[in-house]
């Protein structure tokens, strides 16, 4: 599972899942939250600002559908 991984600054900003396929397919990151309204992107401005070439997606818990949910900052 070397493959999945996380990625944390020193002040404390992370991003959940970092998966690298080792070149079968890019590089996807996750930010999973359990309620939609404690995303705050600019946690995640660094992230995107050095690794550009990782997608990062936002994810969270729907209680309404009891699914999970893609959210756009």
């Amino acid at each position: 599972m070397e493959f999945i991984k996380f990625w944390r600054t020193s002040s404390g900003n992370e991003v959940d899942f970092v998966i690298d396929n080792h070149g079968f397919i890019e590089k996807e990151a996750f930010e999973i939250k359990f309620n939609s309204n404690s995303f705050k992107e600019k946690k995640y401005k660094k992230f995107m600002n050095t690794y550009p070439d990782i997608k990062l997606d936002f994810r969270a818990f729907s209680a309404k559908n009891n699914s999970t949910d893609i959210i756009a900052l």
